[in-house]
């Protein structure tokens, strides 16, 4: 009995120990992005299509 209790202690003492701090980013410069380099990006990343995909579809597929 003493011993899960020892082991539950230090197990917790690791888990506080290896806490890490929130960490929040905050921009100072508001960023601008012009017409061409927007279209770049909605091109590579395929923003412009509308991505609806079915629910029900991957239901029985297993995915």
């Amino acid at each position: 009995m003493l011993k899960r209790w020892l082991i539950a202690v230090f197990a917790i003492g690791i888990l506080l120990l290896l806490h890490v701090e929130h960490v929040s980013a905050y921009v100072q410069h508001q960023v601008e992005v012009d017409q061409e380099t927007r279209e770049a990006l909605k091109k590579k990343y395929g923003l412009d299509a509308p991505s609806n995909p079915d629910p029900t579809n991957h239901v029985l597929s297993g995915d």
